[in-house]
């Protein structure tokens, strides 16, 4: 049996889990504001949007959102699909001016040309400008670490600005759904529903955490938390979290610098199949604790801590070899209460909760 001893005591260790590199690339964000009432959405712009939609997810080239407008009609829909942070960002200064539904933006921007210079009207034009879009250089870009667990989503992002700039810039994690099951205008019968944007996941803004403010110098990175209530209407396992970087550039105006996603689909919550038996002892715990797992081979794990609000209170990377292991934690950091303790590889999670005594 393998024994490890975490280096770090949890005193020592409280604060934010390390996201992935970004990478130096440019991805665009594409936007298709519409509603389950609105015929057009549910004809051309069904065809364009479900286009798009599976082109982006090939290429990588852009990310796709669907923003619903609280628009039953006649349908009784359940679930409209609006929210908050949709009504924010339709509210904004670039996404305001649209031309009825379905509009269709890259980067909150219209094709510029044409009867709706406002909006995109086909699939090859949006692609396209999606595809110059990932040619130009990226200023900053930003990566996210995700996790569904019990009814919260948690993630952490990390951005980091290639060159130096200047001005306001947030960064914000947004909740999406994919393959759900609705009516639609224009379409008979329920149809199949991708990208659908659920939440933002900074309660008090859409638009995120502030990340810089004035100048900034290259090479600067920042680390944010973000966590966010699974509502009872949503599909756990369709869930995905996708991160945009946004820049003030005048109130309620907020320009995209660039975006972020895992493929869609990806969600996060798939069991950790190639560990098992994972415990914890004591537990209820007061100073050292043993976690305990079985790898059915080499694997590189990460133990996380997160409370009860979804907030990373602990991380640390481990290998585990093929066979029994056990790794040694200190818990006289943490005030007494429940916890999720999490291990997960690229492949998925297994948790535990973990009872502190005072």
């Amino acid at each position: 049996m393998k024994k490890s001893t975490l280096i770090a005591a949890l005193f020592v260790c409280t604060g934010i889990a390390q996201a992935q590199t970004p990478e130096k690339k440019s991805v665009a964000l594409v936007t298709k504001q519409t509603s389950l009432g609105c015929f057009y959405c549910g004809d051309w712009g069904w065809t364009v949007g479900h286009d798009v939609y599976e082109d982006l997810k090939t290429s990588g080239k852009g990310v796709y959102i669907a923003v619903y407008d609280l628009d039953q009609g006649a349908f009784g829909a359940t679930d409209n699909f609006s929210n908050p942070t949709g009504s924010a960002i339709e509210g904004s200064a670039l996404f305001s001016n649209k031309e009825g539904n379905p509009t269709f933006k890259v980067n909150g921007k219209g094709s510029g040309t044409g009867p709706y210079p406002n909006s995109y009207d086909d699939r090859n034009s949006i692609v396209s400008a999606a595809g110059q879009f990932a040619t130009s250089d990226a200023a900053a870009s930003s990566a996210v670490n995700y996790s569904i667990s019990g009814t919260k989503v948690t993630a952490t992002a990390k951005s980091k600005f290639w060159t130096a700039s200047n001005g306001e810039y947030y960064m914000a994690c947004y909740v999406l759904e994919d393959s759900i099951p609705n009516v639609q205008n224009g379409q008979t019968g329920k149809v199949v529903h991708n990208a659908v944007l659920r939440a933002s996941m900074t309660s008090s803004s859409a638009w995120g955490e502030q990340i810089a403010n004035g100048a900034v110098a290259a090479n600067t990175e920042a680390t944010k938390s973000y966590s966010v209530d699974i509502d009872a209407k949503w599909q756990k396992t369709k869930l995905r979290v996708v991160s945009v970087i946004w820049k003030k550039t005048a109130a309620n105006k907020y320009e995209v610098v660039n975006v972020a996603s895992g493929k869609p689909g990806t969600t996060g919550i798939k069991d950790l199949t190639e560990v098992s038996d994972l415990s914890i002892t004591p537990n209820p715990a007061k100073g050292t604790v043993w976690i305990s797992c079985y790898a059915k081979k080499a694997t590189a794990l990460d133990i996380r801590i997160t409370d009860n609000l979804g907030r990373m209170l602990y991380s640390s990377s481990v290998k585990a070899t093929e066979g029994a292991n056990q790794y040694q934690l200190n818990t006289t950091g943490l005030a007494s209460g429940v916890y999720n303790l999490t291990l997960s590889s690229g492949t998925g999670m297994i948790s535990k909760r973990l009872s502190v005594l005072p």
